[in-house]
């Protein structure tokens, strides 16, 4: 905790698992109790065996109630790994680790996105004979969502990265009203931030969107108890759209990709 700032709990959305990860928590906060070197320090738990939604927040919500009412202290989500990724061993981000990465991008760029420009990520690609490009080209593929479900899903993975270290939870808004904004980060100050996906950013009205919030934030409250949700924190808006040259400013871009069996979304820079 004194060197990251935050202590990270691993834990799997099942009842055994909730009981384990809430001693670890306690030992923890013994540790770093009052007089102690971490107490400033936040609490934070990762699930994984899970695709997020239901799971993470029924472990969220029982182990953030219980460490509030025993240990006075809260604890936050951090994210989510699905199912069978955690046992292989492999860093989820390195995407690219053994692909050549400048063959996967060209290709992407001739299904039609000629007009974006795409960033080498960031982890580097190890070199290849010139002959493996077609496999690798082949592996990363654009993805179509087969409807608005399978889309939100994808991007609510990513809102986390999105919104930064002080995201500390996300929240599927589901009332069906024009304004109401598909998903909803929640801050460590308690405010809001509305997620916007439309799929056009002309018709999107990010005041609308924050209005919404504002006017119902005290029924997300009482909804999500454990998010943290405040009354006095000024809510903010964070608009994506599909990689369209006609994406204005303050807009993020983002990229349905398939990988291999998987489908999700790249936010480019």
């Amino acid at each position: 905790a004194p060197a990251v700032g935050r202590a990270v709990f691993v834990a799997r959305p099942d009842a055994e698992s909730l009981v384990e990860t809430y001693r670890e928590v306690k030992a923890w906060h013994s540790r770093a109790g009052p007089s102690g070197e971490g107490a400033s320090a936040d609490a934070a738990v990762f699930v994984v065996g899970s695709d997020g939604g239901r799971e993470v927040r029924w472990l969220h919500d029982r182990l953030n109630k219980t460490a509030q009412r025993f240990l006075d202290c809260e604890v936050g989500v951090q994210g989510f790994l699905g199912p069978g990724r955690e046992s292989s061993g492999v860093e989820p981000l390195r995407l690219f680790a053994e692909a050549p990465s400048a063959s996967v991008w060209s290709a992407l760029a001739a299904c039609g996105l000629a007009s974006v420009t795409f960033s080498r990520p960031a982890c580097g690609a190890r070199a290849v004979p010139a002959d493996a490009s077609a496999d690798a080209a082949a592996t990363v593929s654009l993805w179509h969502p087969q409807d608005r479900a399978a889309l939100l899903a994808a991007v609510e993975a990513q809102v986390p990265a999105l919104v930064g270290a002080r995201c500390r939870a996300v929240i599927r808004v589901e009332v069906d009203e024009p304004d109401a904004p598909p998903l909803a980060a929640v801050c460590d100050d308690g405010a809001l931030v509305a997620v916007l996906v439309p799929e056009s950013p002309e018709t999107v009205d990010i005041d609308a969107a924050e209005r919404w919030l504002a006017a119902h934030r005290s029924l997300l409250a009482r909804a999500y108890p454990s998010a943290g949700i405040r009354a006095e924190a000024a809510p903010s808006a964070l608009v994506l759209a599909p990689a369209e040259p006609t994406a204005g400013p303050g807009v993020r871009r983002f990229l349905p990709v398939r990988l291999g069996g998987r489908q999700g979304v790249v936010i480019l820079p």
